[in-house]
C-alpha cells in the first residue's frame, strides 16, 4: 500500500511540475523536450543504481548500525549533489539556456 501511495504521490507530483512550467515547455522544441526527458530519466536511473548499490555495498563493510546509517547518509547526499549538478548542465547545454533567462 506504501509503495502505491509513493507511486501516486510521484506522479501528482510530476504533473504538477509540468503544469506550473508550461510557459516554459511551450517555448522548447519537442526534441528539446524529448533530450530533457530522456536525461533526467538516465540521471535517475543512474542515481537509483548508485544510491541502491552503492550504499548497501559500502555499509557491508562496517558492523555498527549507525556508522552505516551515517555512511548511507553521506552516499546518498553525494550522489544526489552530483546528479543534480550533472542534470542541471545537460537541461542548459540541451535547452540552450532557455530555462535560466526565465
Amino acid at each position: 500500500m506504501k509503495d502505491i501511495l509513493m507511486l501516486v504521490i510521484f506522479f501528482v507530483i510530476t504533473i504538477y511540475i509540468t503544469f506550473k512550467n508550461r510557459n516554459l515547455l511551450k517555448g522548447l522544441t519537442k526534441l528539446q523536450i524529448s533530450g530533457v526527458l530522456i536525461s533526467y530519466l538516465f540521471t535517475f536511473a543512474l542515481a537509483f543504481v548508485c544510491i541502491y548499490y552503492g550504499v548497501n555495498w559500502l555499509a557491508g563493510f562496517f558492523k555498527s548500525i549507525i556508522l552505516k546509517l551515517i555512511i548511507k547518509i553521506i552516499v546518498i547526499y553525494i550522489v544526489l549533489a552530483v546528479s543534480v549538478n550533472i542534470l542541471n548542465k545537460l537541461t542548459i547545454k540541451i535547452t540552450k539556456g532557455i530555462p535560466t533567462k526565465n
